[in-house]
């Protein structure tokens, strides 16, 4: 449970945090001009010309079901649009593209 947990506090973190590849035509290719539910399941994401929002509530522990319902069952752009993300059982995987 452990890797869980701080898998979603270095998803929250690594959210607020300035991105060197941040692209905001990218970000909104990849989710449109409207906020959005963040890879951490739980906050609520913009892009912004600057680099990614969010909000930056303490998340509940991980939920594969959760995830699953939220996300889908397949594969999608992580925020940053550089990597792909996943639901596994184990906690949210981050594939490079």
């Amino acid at each position: 449970m452990k890797p869980v947990i701080i898998l979603c506090a270095l998803l929250v973190a690594s959210l607020t945090a300035a991105k060197p590849n941040y692209s905001y035509k990218r970000c909104i290719r990849a989710y449109g001009p409207s906020s959005f539910v963040c890879d951490d399941l739980c906050n609520i994401c913009k892009c912004a010309r600057y680099g990614l929002i969010s909000t930056e509530k303490a998340c509940p522990p991980y939920d594969f079901e959760t995830c699953k319902k939220v996300k889908g069952t397949g594969k999608w752009p992580c925020y940053s649009g550089n990597n792909i993300c996943r639901c596994a059982p184990e906690g949210i995987e981050v594939c490079g593209l």
